[in-house]
């Protein structure tokens, strides 16, 4: 089953994506970067995954959880701005 990745999903016009995905589609994978997110993500019915762009060791973790999981859409909403 090809599922879609939101990236910056536990907030914001990300979570607004997962709500609107998952009202109409199989529920996304969700990336978050703290775990603030998660329950928000879980109402949903999406599959949470951890994510830190700014972390080698968060992407490395990230890239095995998702494994060999076919995507038919990627949302890139992930960002950070200022010293957050």
């Amino acid at each position: 089953m090809s599922r879609t990745l939101i990236l910056g999903a536990s907030r914001g016009l990300g979570l607004e994506f997962v709500r609107q995905l998952s009202e109409c589609a199989a529920p996304p994978i969700a990336t978050y970067r703290n775990k603030k997110g998660v329950t928000s993500l879980e109402s949903l019915g999406a599959s949470p995954l951890q994510l830190d762009l700014c972390s080698e060791n968060s992407i490395d973790g990230f890239v095995e959880e998702l494994g060999t999981t076919q995507l038919t859409m990627i949302v890139n909403n992930a960002g950070v701005f200022g010293s957050e």
